[in-house]
């Protein structure tokens, strides 16, 4: 069986789960461990940080787990491929003081499709 859930929802479920967490303090404030990763390769702390805040708030959106699973890896993948951690905080910032970043969105809409294949 197939589980219908809107976009609103979907994006609505991204959005809160990256700004759910904002990332260790350390990824942020220590600029010599962060130079040491891959520029769009955040460190393993935000990357399973945030795909288990985006699975909590899939599912509770109406996802399945595997569903959930699938929207999550697609988002973070996307977001390191076109964002360095510096830009994916700042959006995060931003998105904490309720603007929603066109990126997020975009994002978003595109792992949305993907869910049905």
């Amino acid at each position: 069986m197939k589980t219908t859930i809107s976009q609103p929802a979907l994006l609505s479920a991204v959005l809160l789960a990256a700004i759910s967490f904002p990332g260790p303090r350390g990824a942020i404030a220590n600029p010599t461990a962060q130079s040491k990763q891959a520029q769009n390769q955040y460190p393993s702390a935000v990357v399973s940080g945030y795909l288990n805040a985006c699975q909590k708030k899939a599912a509770a959106s109406g996802l399945s787990a595997s569903q959930a699973t699938k929207l999550c890896r697609c988002t973070i993948q996307k977001f390191q491929s076109r964002l360095t951690l510096s830009q994916f905080q700042e959006l995060n910032r931003q998105a904490r003081q309720g603007n929603q970043p066109a990126a997020f969105t975009e994002v978003g809409m595109e792992c949305y499709g993907e869910l049905s294949n």
